[in-house]
Formats: C-alpha cells, structure tokens, sequence
C-alpha cells in the first residue's frame, strides 16, 4: 500500500480576486472601474482539495496538469508550502488555468471568469499507474480529454 492518503484529481488555477464598490448594474461596457482590493492565490478543484486535506494531516499527492508558465511555479510553490506533489509526467503548452473573480462590495455579489487551459490537456499519458496506489482518490471536475 502507498504511504500517501490522498490523491486529488483535477484543475489548478491562478485565481484573481478583484473587489469593487460599484454595482455591477450601475456598471457600462467601456467603463474603467477603480478596484478596491485584489489578490492573488492559487485554487481549483485539485489544488484547493490536496491544501485542505493536507492542513488536516493528510498525505496528499495531486493530478493537475499545468504550463511552463509564471503561473505555474507560482502554483508549485505553493503546493510545496502545504507538502503536496503533482505527479503529472508532462507540461501543457496551454496557458496554465485562471480565474478572476469580480465582487460587488454593494452587492454582496460576484461574476466569475475562467480561463480552462492546461487541464483540459491531461490524459493518460500524463501518469503511470503505479502513481494512483493511495487509500483515497478524490476526483474534482474536469473537462478537455
């Protein structure tokens, strides 16, 4: 049996988190709006598991395929930070995926945009099957092949 608990199958993001004062129906295309705060994290279905589970005390390992990007190492290392490793055997030459995430502080609302590249190449070329031997797999969405 495989020393690790969890493997966790599925999309890791660079999400961008924009918050704004105005409502977005008071908003016009072509509008340029002032943000009040931004940040920057990773996410997705994998990566938000594999961290959370991790922080639990879990071994975790994940699936997700990523680009050669900034995005990616940005992703990597932040995967390291909680002892998670991505067994993918390749990179995408897709951009690596992302999400903005626009939020109406007068709202309470939000409008999500995703970008869905890098994920959509894994396959089954991208692992050995030998990887997959842990006590449990989680499996977030995914689309592509």
């Amino acid at each position: 049996m495989s020393n690790y608990d969890v493997l966790c199958i599925g999309s890791a993001t660079i999400d961008t988190f924009l918050s704004i004062e105005q409502p977005f129906s008071s908003l016009k295309s072509g509008d340029k709006v002032l943000v009040k705060s931004s940040g920057k994290y990773s996410g997705g279905g994998a990566a938000n598991s594999a961290a959370a589970l991790s922080r639990l005390g879990l071994k975790v390992k994940t699936l997700t395929k990523l680009s050669r990007d900034h995005d990616a190492d940005f992703i990597k290392k932040d995967l390291k930070k909680y002892r998670v490793e991505n067994i993918c055997l390749s990179a995408s030459r897709e951009m690596t995926d992302s999400a903005t995430v626009v939020y109406s502080l007068k709202e309470k609302d939000r409008i999500i945009f995703v970008h869905k590249g890098a994920s959509t190449d894994l396959s089954r070329k991208d692992f050995k099957e030998s990887q997959f031997k842990c006590r449990w797999i989680y499996l977030a969405s995914l689309t592509g092949k």
